[in-house]
C-alpha cells in the first residue's frame, strides 16, 4: 500500500459532537450567489422565497445564515439550476477574502503552516457551526472541515461547497501551483463527478467518513508574502479584542472549544 494510502486509512477521526450546537455563518461565504444565478438565468427571488429567507440577507457580508437555513438555500439553488454540484459552482467564487477576520488572521502568518494554523484558530469568527482542522502524519497534512451543527437532513451542497472554498483557501496561501494528493468528501457524488474532478486537478472519494483535502507536508513550510506592519497591528488588536469579549462569556468559550 502507498504512503498516501495508509495516511488516509489509518490517520485517527475526529470526534462527532453529541450535544446539539447551535451557531450561524457568515453569508459572505455565499456572497457571490445572486450574480452566479444571473449567470445560470435562475431566479434569485424564487429561490429565497423557496428557502424562506429574505433578500436583505444579502445586504451585509457579516449577516448570520444558519446551517439549516443555508441547507435549504443550496438545495433550492440545486432545484432551480438543475446542478447536483452547486457547492462546488458557488464555492469557487469565494476565497480567503470572504472569510472575514479568520482569512485576515491567516495572512498574518509568517508561513502557510502558521497562516493555516490561524485560520483554524480563528474559524468561529466566521462559521460557528462548523469545525475546521490541519492534521499532519509523516509526509502528509489533511486540512479537514466537520460540520458541528445537529439537525441537518441533507449537507452535500454544504460539504462540497466548504471543501471548494478550503482548496482556494490553500491555494491562496501557498500560490496556484499548489494541488492536494488528494480530496475526500463525506457525502455522495455528484451525478456527474467530472466537474469536480476537473475543478480539483487530483483524486476525489466521495462517501468517506471525512470532508478534507489531503496535499504533502512540505508545502506548510513555505513562506507567507510580508503583511504591512500597519495592517497587521490592526487585524492583531480586532483579534485580542474579540478574545477578550469571548473570556468574558465561559460557557461560549466552553462550547466552542469542545466543538
Amino acid at each position: 500500500m502507498s504512503s498516501l494510502g495508509k495516511h488516509t486509512r489509518y490517520l485517527p477521526v475526529l470526534a462527532t459532537p453529541t450535544r446539539e450546537v447551535t451557531g450561524t455563518l457568515r453569508i459572505s461565504a455565499v456572497w457571490h450567489l445572486p450574480s452566479l444565478l444571473r449567470e445560470i438565468e435562475a431566479d434569485l427571488d424564487e429561490v429565497l422565497v423557496a428557502a424562506g429567507l429574505p433578500l436583505k440577507i444579502f445586504g451585509d457580508p457579516d449577516n448570520p445564515i444558519t446551517y439549516p437555513e443555508l441547507e435549504q438555500l443550496l438545495l433550492a439553488c440545486e432545484r432551480h439550476s438543475n446542478r447536483d454540484d452547486f457547492g462546488l459552482l458557488i464555492g469557487q467564487r469565494s476565497r480567503l477574502a470572504e472569510m472575514g477576520l479568520a482569512g485576515a488572521a491567516a495572512r498574518c502568518g509568517d508561513y502557510v503552516g502558521q497562516g493555516l494554523r490561524r485560520f483554524v484558530e480563528q474559524f468561529n469568527l466566521h462559521d460557528g457551526a462548523a469545525t475546521m482542522a490541519l492534521v499532519s502524519a509523516g509526509t502528509f497534512t489533511r486540512f479537514v472541515y466537520a460540520i458541528a451543527e445537529h439537525g441537518l437532513t441533507d449537507t452535500r451542497q454544504i460539504q462540497l461547497g466548504a471543501i471548494t472554498i478550503a482548496f482556494n483557501i490553500v491555494q491562496d496561501l501557498c500560490g496556484s501551483d499548489w494541488l492536494p494528493a488528494a480530496v475526500t468528501l463525506a457525502c455522495r457524488s455528484p451525478a456527474n463527478p467530472r466537474a469536480c474532478q476537473k475543478f480539483f486537478r487530483a483524486p476525489v472519494r466521495f462517501d468517506c467518513h471525512e470532508s478534507a483535502l489531503i496535499f504533502e507536508r512540505h508545502w506548510l513550510e513555505r513562506p507567507l508574502p510580508p503583511v504591512d506592519p500597519v495592517e497587521r497591528q490592526r487585524i492583531e488588536a480586532e483579534l485580542a479584542a474579540l478574545e477578550r469579549q469571548q473570556h468574558s462569556d465561559f460557557p461560549a468559550s466552553v462550547r466552542r472549544l469542545i466543538r
